[in-house]
C-alpha cells in the first residue's frame, strides 16, 4: 500500500487556505481553529514548508504565514517532496538494495512511481483552491 503522511494532507489544507488569502499573512491559530486541526502539529508542518521555501513567515502582530510564490507555481509534487521526501513505491527503488537489478518487479515499481509523480506534478495548488481541475 502506498501512503503519504498526514503531514502532506495538512500541508495541502494549510496551503489552500493561505492561497485563498494570497497576499495576507494568516495565523496558524486561525487556520487550526477553522479546520479543527491540532495547532502544534500544524506548526510542524508550517515549519517544514518554510524550510522548503513554499511559505514565508512573519512574527508579531499581523504576522503568520503566506505563500512564497503564486499558487499556480506550486505543485502537489512540490509539497509531497518537501514534507515526505522523494516518492518511493517500494524500498528497493529508494536505497538500491534490490534482490536483483534484473528483478521484473522493479520495472513495475518504477512505472508506478512515475505515474504518481506525473499526476502530482499536474495538479497545482491553484487547482486545489479552485476545485476546477478534474
Amino acid at each position: 500500500m502506498i501512503t503519504l503522511s498526514r503531514k502532506v494532507d495538512y500541508a495541502l489544507l494549510l496551503l489552500s487556505d493561505l492561497g485563498r488569502k494570497s497576499e495576507e499573512y494568516t495565523s496558524l491559530r486561525e487556520i487550526a481553529k477553522a479546520r479543527n486541526l491540532p495547532l502544534k502539529f500544524l506548526g510542524q508542518v508550517a515549519n517544514s514548508l518554510k524550510r522548503g521555501n513554499i511559505v514565508l513567515s512573519r512574527e508579531g502582530r499581523g504576522g503568520g504565514y503566506k505563500l512564497s510564490k503564486p499558487s499556480d507555481k506550486v505543485s502537489v509534487l512540490d509539497v509531497v517532496r518537501v514534507i515526505d521526501g522523494e516518492l518511493t513505491v517500494f524500498n528497493c527503488l529508494k536505497d538500491e538494495k534490490c534482490f536483483s537489478i534484473r528483478c521484473a518487479n522493479r520495472l513495475v515499481w518504477q512505472m508506478a512511481r512515475k505515474a504518481l509523480e506525473d499526476t502530482f506534478s499536474r495538479y497545482l495548488l491553484s487547482d486545489l483552491i479552485s476545485g476546477k481541475k478534474e
